[in-house]
């Protein structure tokens, strides 16, 4: 048998290239043939989270980093935790990797209490090796000069960094040719970012982005006439603010490609109406807070396959004009308000779903249904949230138009108190005569997490299932 003393210094380095750094260079003491092993290694961590130990692993680095053996260092990560990383040795450190045709970047530097600010390297923005840069913390201060320049940069993160000038992103995202994937981010110091309130117009013409993320209100989504984006497969844009109504559909209706698509909307969002036409979208994801404007949504994906929808507004008011989804496959929706015509037109918009999670607040005392006519013929797997005491009304009509389900899950909601209790429970012991197709011929899988037996209703409905589930295989009740 091979001893790991016999193996080769480069599959050595290959090993602890799988390792966490602190581990891999822990391994120098071994023997004397691991003593410099580590420094071949193309992937380095650093990470700063103690003040405490700040001066010794400055020294490390200090002392192996310039003397680094890799030819070229894959990725440099530096990690700072409430700013115990001082900003020239970052300065230093970044110089150092770009000098060794550095690929990967990645910092995240903090601090809520030092008032000093990261000024990287002007080499960073010369680098023609970068093909990622992540760069997070409202303490790192962009500062591009005018003769930026990377060529290879495909992925670009800017998460809550200060923005030397106004002209700063504007000038680096011009001298990224090749840029796909551009992360954006201003919202969690708002106080703090400097950004730019146009993210330039040239943002929305670039051919080769194929994944673009804008979040925080400083971002102002000014869409040009010229829009056009051929690329771009993936675009999340949260609690932006835009232009005007027009913005979010003219932006939407130059992006051909489009797939993915992620908005979230909060109380500070300037948009009435949501509309969404995009006919090549596959995945949905609307999230919509509490005090956005009660204007209702437009919705017309035709190749749509999952949609995600949460909307925590309460205002008794129309929310869904028009959806179109005649090929979704999965649904996860969460409402907080049981607006009866909302929840018919939802209902028959998603017929044609396999997978269903629903999470809806009702109001006491009012029955929550759907006509007859709708029909879930193809769902298989239906998760129900338990949030109000009359959710079994609602079930009762899923069961009686799913005719194929095979699994279905009850919880109870973290939200549910039980507050409730003006309406008539379903006599599950008296619907002997009805009972659900899917029943006899497909359920398999029951659980019910959140069962009470103090209540008379779900006692019933357990023996119920338990009487006329004929193909049940697997069960699981958690009890409260």
């Amino acid at each position: 048998m091979a001893k790991i003393s016999d193996l080769s210094d480069e599959l050595l380095v290959k090993i602890l290239s799988f390792l966490p750094t602190k581990v891999a260079v822990s391994t120098s003491v071994l023997s004397k043939q691991w003593m410099f092993i580590w420094m071949w290694l193309p992937k380095l961590e650093f990470g700063f989270s103690r003040r405490s130990k700040y001066a010794c692993l400055r020294d490390f680095i200090d002392k192996n980093l310039p003397l680094h053996k890799a030819p070229i260092i894959e990725s440099l990560y530096l990690d700072s935790f409430f700013g115990s990383l001082q900003p020239e040795d970052m300065k230093s450190w970044v110089g150092i990797a770009v000098s060794r045709y550095v690929r990967e970047l990645s910092i995240d530097y903090s601090s809520l209490y030092d008032r000093s600010v990261a000024l990287l390297p002007c080499s960073l923005y010369r680098c023609k090796s970068l093909v990622t840069l992540k760069l997070i913390g409202e303490k790192i201060l962009v500062d591009v000069p005018p003769t930026v320049c990377l060529p290879s940069l495909k992925t670009l993160r800017l998460d809550y960094v200060t923005y030397s000038k106004d002209e700063s992103l504007r000038l680096l995202l011009s001298y990224c040719p090749v840029l796909e994937d551009l992360f954006i981010d201003s919202d969690y110091y708002p106080k703090l970012v400097n950004i730019p309130e146009n993210v330039s117009c040239s943002l929305y013409s670039w051919k080769s982005l194929v994944t673009l993320k804008l979040q925080g209100e400083k971002i102002l989504v000014n869409v040009p006439p010229t829009v056009c984006l051929p690329s771009l497969k993936t675009l999340q844009l949260l609690c932006v603010t835009y232009l005007n109504e027009e913005s979010l559909g003219l932006l939407l209706s130059c992006c051909a490609l489009l797939e993915d698509l992620s908005i979230e909307r909060d109380c500070n969002d300037n948009v009435k109406a949501l509309v969404v036409v995009v006919p090549s979208l596959q995945r949905l994801t609307l999230t919509i807070e509490q005090g956005c404007s009660a204007d209702g949504y437009v919705i017309v994906t035709p190749s749509l396959k999952y949609f995600y929808l949460v909307d925590k507004r309460s205002e008794s008011s129309c929310l869904i004009e028009h959806m179109h989804m005649p090929e979704l496959e999965e649904a996860d929706i969460s409402l907080m308000e049981d607006i009866e015509k909302d929840i018919e037109m939802l209902f028959k918009s998603i017929t044609t779903v396999k997978r269903l999670s629903l999470n809806m607040s009702f109001n006491g005392g009012k029955e929550t249904v759907h006509r007859d006519g709708i029909v879930f013929s193809q769902l298989e797997d239906l998760k129900l949230y338990i949030r109000s005491d009359n959710w079994s009304k609602l079930l009762v009509h899923l069961l009686k138009h799913s005719p194929n389900l095979q699994i279905l899950n009850l919880l109870l909601d973290d939200l549910f108190n039980g507050g409730y209790r003006n309406y008539e429970p379903v006599g599950w012991s008296n619907n002997q005569s009805s009972v659900p197709e899917c029943f006899l011929n497909s359920l398999e899988t029951f659980k019910f997490n959140g069962y009470n037996s103090r209540e008379a209703e779900d006692r019933d409905f357990l023996s119920f299932i338990f009487k006329h589930a004929r193909c049940l295989k697997s069960t699981s009740i958690v009890h409260v």
